[in-house]
């Protein structure tokens, strides 16, 4: 379950948490020089895949794309610390979290082999049409 304890603890929403974890990513990814990328992957994501930012297609894509464009701009080594360094704290045996570890590695391989934003979303939707990409089915708004 998205949100989690905190959720259940402060009585929240499960989209008003997920909306604050948000931000908090947004502003480390801002402090680590990848806050461009994370609000290209965010910004794509909802648009292809609205009612699926968890565990579904979105979710997937936002993963593919983030990484995928760390991968372009700054190299492996910040991509792959950035990318464990989100799963932090988490189950990794999850298959929340497996999914998204899976996609961040696939996201990486695609962002070594091309050179632009333009072909790095095309890889990613043919990545999420074609199965490569691993999502867990979930629908949610």
């Amino acid at each position: 379950m998205a949100g989690g304890v905190f959720s259940l603890a402060k009585g929240g929403t499960v989209e008003k948490i997920d909306k604050y974890a948000r931000k908090g990513q947004q502003a480390i990814a801002d402090l680590i020089g990848q806050g461009e990328e994370i609000k290209y992957a965010n910004e794509l994501s909802r648009q292809q895949f609205p009612n699926e930012e968890e565990d579904g297609r979105g979710d997937a894509l936002r993963h593919l794309l983030w990484q995928g464009a760390v991968q372009q701009g700054q190299g492996t080594v910040p991509a792959v610390l950035s990318g464990y360094g989100h799963e932090l704290g988490l189950n990794m045996s999850d298959p929340a979290t497996e999914m998204d570890l899976a996609n961040n590695a696939l996201g990486r391989q695609l962002g070594e082999e091309t050179k632009t934003r333009e072909e790095l979303l095309e890889r990613a939707m043919d990545a999420i049409n074609t199965g490569k990409a691993k999502t867990l089915g979930k629908k949610r708004k």
